[in-house]
């Protein structure tokens, strides 16, 4: 088990660093990091939507879908690029929502 830093400051026990998660890596971990995300646990809890908002808030230019297609892959463990259609649609609908189309 790593100790991963929580939003509020203090640490807690964590088994999946978000950078370590599929999908992810050092570059996005840090990312999702600066926007108080660090473990896997924490990113299912809150939700790939709300992620990717909170997400693009710092870094808009993560608004596309295959970086949020791989936020949604990492939640569930597949390759981002194997997500099912229903999922694909669901990132889509949310990249179309968030530029204004």
């Amino acid at each position: 088990m790593e100790i991963v830093p929580t939003a509020g400051g203090g640490s807690r026990f964590s088994r999946t660093p978000v950078a370590k998660a599929r999908n992810l890596g050092p570059v996005t971990g840090r990312e999702l990091n600066s926007v108080g995300i660090y473990s896997l646990e924490q990113l299912r809890q809150l939700g790939w939507e709300e992620a990717c908002l909170r997400w693009i808030r710092l870094f808009p230019g993560r608004l596309n879908r295959n970086a949020f297609s791989a936020l949604l892959g990492a939640l569930e463990d597949v390759d981002w690029r194997s997500l099912s259609p229903t999922q694909q649609l669901e990132v889509e609908r949310l990249v179309h929502k968030l530029r204004g189309h």
